[in-house]
């Protein structure tokens, strides 16, 4: 899992506040990187978690109030791929609270691999963003 490239090419989408999104999913995956390196993990990864969750908590719930307002034909598809990361979230807290051995790595691929699927979901709701003239 060391070797894993956690390199994920963010699209720049002039939408201000998935852009600000996009930037705080990379610098989170930025951070797993370096607990990577340092092998370090307790208070770190606890600190991460924190990230983890402002994530859902502030980005993706104000995603899903603007694509709410204009009516976004495949809202689902946003809200279930939302929902898979939080469900993910809260099931790696589960195990650190279980004193269970969890790695920066296991997190790191996971938000590697949540974070391509999202992107493919995301394209189509930002394409519809712009169509609505949101910047």
């Amino acid at each position: 899992m060391q070797n894993l490239s956690l390199d994920i090419d963010f699209p720049k989408t002039a939408i201000v506040e998935i852009d600000k999104q996009y930037q705080k999913i990379q610098s989170t995956i930025e951070s797993l990187e370096t607990c990577i390196r340092q092998s370090e993990y307790g208070e770190r990864l606890t600190t991460l978690f924190y990230g983890l969750i402002y994530i859902h908590d502030h980005f993706f719930m104000q995603e899903q109030i603007t694509l709410s307002k204009y009516r976004y034909e495949k809202m689902n598809d946003i809200k279930q791929i939302h929902r898979s990361y939080i469900e993910s979230v809260v099931n790696y807290q589960k195990l650190i609270e279980e004193n269970q051995s969890l790695s920066c790595s296991e997190i790191a691929h996971f938000m590697h691999d949540w974070t391509q699927k999202y992107l493919v979901v995301n394209a189509h709701a930002i394409d519809f963003l712009k169509s609505k003239g949101v910047k």
